[in-house]
């Protein structure tokens, strides 16, 4: 099953979605995705055609062994000059696609959790996948954008590395100034690669699988999103999502559409 938005063949594409998973529950979880994402192109508040100069593809699901395998499938839909928008019900999966970025790009993490943990059932999970990432580029590189559940370690490391971040409070509260660091620190980069854990929104907005109390709603979603001055975003991920009803996938693909509207070519 594909995407309904997804009618272009890949060798023409200029965007490509993947998904990945690793056991029956996950593949079911993108499956009820790909059937329930069925919405109108037009932006809500100005009515403009979202998809009008986008030509996305869909490869559909591929089974992990390997999370080596996510690098090697992102790496190659960037080679052929498409930008990668991935689905994965795990975050690990972020450590793994960021590979395609470059020293000049920055790593936009939209999630509840700082996921800055040393060990979580192993050295590599998704709550310590962002640690380890900071343990192998300029941590200054990263924001976290909507935080609000971490230990003492997380909150010591996260000051110590001066790992960029905004609590859904600091947006909620004090939206201007929130929006002005937030682009200070785009503006120091030409790309950009957006990490979107669905549980910096509130849980019955999207399903997650680690829900957290006092997230974003969907309309300061979409005026950050709206509001970010992006030069280029060179690849997208969406996880963490627990598709239990047609809510959720509507409300999910919604939020994918207004990141549509940031894409350059």
């Amino acid at each position: 099953m594909k995407f309904k938005f997804a009618i272009s063949d890949y060798k023409n594409s200029n965007v490509c979605t993947i998904s990945f998973f690793q056991n029956e529950e996950e593949r079911k979880n993108l499956e009820k995705l790909r059937e329930f994402a069925d919405i109108e192109p037009l932006d809500p508040k100005t009515f403009d055609n979202i998809l009008k100069d986008l030509k996305i593809s869909d490869l559909g699901n591929f089974k992990i062994k390997d999370f080596d395998e996510v690098y090697e499938r992102t790496l190659k839909i960037v080679s052929d000059k498409k930008i990668p928008v991935i689905f994965s019900c795990n975050h690990l999966t972020t450590l793994f696609s960021v590979g395609i970025c470059d020293e000049n790009s920055a790593i936009m993490v939209f999630d509840a959790h700082a996921d800055l943990k040393d060990f979580y059932e192993s050295n590599y999970s998704r709550a310590t996948w962002l640690r380890r990432l900071s343990e192998m580029i300029d941590a200054e590189r990263i924001f976290l954008v909507g935080i609000r559940s971490l230990d003492e370690d997380e909150k010591e490391y996260l000051i110590e590395e001066k790992i960029n971040f905004l609590t859904s409070f600091e947006l909620k509260e004090n939206f201007e100034n929130s929006l002005k660091k937030l682009n200070d620190f785009l503006s120091s980069f030409e790309n950009v690669y957006i990490s979107f854990d669905v549980d910096v929104v509130e849980n019955y907005i999207i399903s997650s699988n680690y829900p957290e109390a006092f997230g974003l709603n969907l309309f300061e979603i979409y005026k950050i999103i709206e509001n970010l001055e992006i030069k280029k975003i060179i690849g997208m991920d969406f996880v963490e999502f627990k598709i239990e009803s047609k809510k959720d996938a509507i409300n999910l693909i919604n939020i994918v559409f207004q990141f549509f509207k940031k894409l350059r070519f």
